[in-house]
């Protein structure tokens, strides 16, 4: 049955949810061939992998990735920010319109096989937006969210990777001026990450004014010559740390800026205690992130209304 409100003055909405994220054992989480860290060349198979031995020592609790379980309790802590978010859950499954204009910021989640094709059907039906929303699926669950997508008249989107880097990359040493800034001053960053997003700007801050509130949010700008030519956000999410919204305008591309910018972020969330950094990856930064050393922990399904 899908328990449903509207938040208002309650507990963060993560302590709902964890009682139902799935557990499973320590060598459940698999990375895919394609970025699996190599041993070396041929006859040096023996050489240790830094990188690969820091990832074996990346911890594992409560579901088949940590960051998953980063992922679900920040999205469903949410409601908690703002008395206008509406949220309702079900096993393994839940309902998040942010009012957010971006169609990956309203919709329904599927972190467990513990949910129903009933429920999130319901959820989905219930959904109080006229906007574009999304249905995003784990790996276990993506064959049901197909079925539930197609039913509903969604629209098949790339996969999302859910990639993990578990120890500080090096500097990069992009010619670039980095500096954090407080929320109050988000417009210093809004156009260049409009610009970089190719998005409304309007979007941009109703995004930041709603999720600057969560504890742990950091917001970061690049500067070459004064002009701001990068932006990247990151969020302390328990264990580890959270990169979002790394935007370089098209004009500024090549340059190592976004790479340097995430980097930075990621240094900084391992200063405050951070044992990981994780993120979701577009198709534009895949290649970024993995050539920072972040590796593809999990796959989720994406379907998008209209």
């Amino acid at each position: 049955m899908v328990e449903q409100r509207l938040l208002r003055g309650m507990q963060p909405a993560h302590l709902l949810a964890t009682r139902a994220v799935q557990q499973c054992d320590v060598d459940s989480v698999a990375v895919p061939r394609d970025h699996a860290p190599t041993a070396g060349c041929a006859g040096s198979a023996h050489l240790r992998n830094p990188r690969a031995d820091a990832l074996r020592d990346y911890p594992r609790h409560m579901t088949a990735s940590p960051a998953r379980s980063e992922l679900i309790e920040l999205m469903t802590s949410v409601p908690a920010l703002d008395p206008q978010v509406w949220f309702a859950q079900s096993q393994g499954t839940f309902g998040l319109v942010t009012h957010v204009p971006f169609p990956t910021l309203n919709g329904v989640w599927i972190h467990s096989d513990e949910a129903t094709a009933d429920d999130v059907s319901q959820l989905l039906e219930a959904l109080p937006t006229d906007d574009a929303f999304c249905l995003q699926a784990c790996p276990e669950t993506r064959d049901l969210a197909a079925e539930v997508a197609v039913a509903h008249g969604m629209t098949a989107g790339p996969n999302v990777p859910l990639m993990v880097l578990p120890s500080p990359p090096e500097d990069i040493d992009a010619r670039l001026r980095i500096r954090e800034i407080p929320p109050a001053d988000h417009d210093l960053r809004t156009a260049v990450a409009a610009a970089g997003f190719e998005t409304d700007p309007d979007g941009l801050r109703k995004a930041t004014r709603l999720f600057s509130r969560v504890p742990g949010y950091r917001m970061y700008i690049g500067e070459v010559d004064d002009i701001t030519v990068t932006t990247a956000v990151s969020i302390a999410t328990g264990s580890g740390v959270g990169i979002f919204d790394v935007a370089t305008p098209p004009e500024h591309r090549g340059h190592g800026y976004g790479a340097a910018i995430t980097a930075r972020a990621v240094r900084d969330g391992f200063t405050a205690g951070a044992r990981f950094a994780w993120l979701q990856s577009s198709p534009e930064g895949f290649g970024v992130y993995e050539r920072l050393g972040f590796q593809t922990v999990e796959e989720w399904g994406l379907w998008i209304s209209g």
